[in-house]
């Protein structure tokens, strides 16, 4: 797929990270964590911009709504399912400084799976 410019310009950064890099080794729905965490956000991005939202923070915590790595791939599956976001704003938070918003969609992009409803 091939994803405009101005979205690179929005996740470079992450997109160089060499730990979000190792996303590349575990396969999500069919293809790798890297490449769902990708579409999930150029989709975030095209979307908020078109309904004129804050698409750069919507679309930086779409990509890094499935930030984790071993620690969570170890767990059975409904403990994965469920705990996952968790892990990823850990991870998150150790590479990046995130803004409230971005905090709240990485740790309730499961909802209602985790119980609590977003905030925002």
């Amino acid at each position: 797929m091939k994803y405009s410019d101005s979205f690179y310009e929005i996740v470079d950064d992450i997109l160089k990270n060499k730990e979000f890099d190792k996303l590349k080794l575990y396969t999500h729905h069919g293809i790798t964590r890297h490449e769902h965490c990708l579409r999930v956000a150029y989709y975030t991005y095209v979307v908020c911009k078109a309904l004129h939202l804050n698409y750069i923070e919507a679309t930086r915590a779409a990509l890094l709504h499935d930030f984790f790595t071993d620690e969570v791939s170890k767990l059975k599956a409904w403990g994965r399912f469920r705990t996952h976001p968790i892990y990823a704003l850990k991870n998150s938070k150790k590479y990046y400084k995130l803004s409230s918003l971005q905090e709240d969609i990485i740790i309730r992009h499961m909802f209602p799976v985790t119980f609590i409803p977003p905030k925002y």
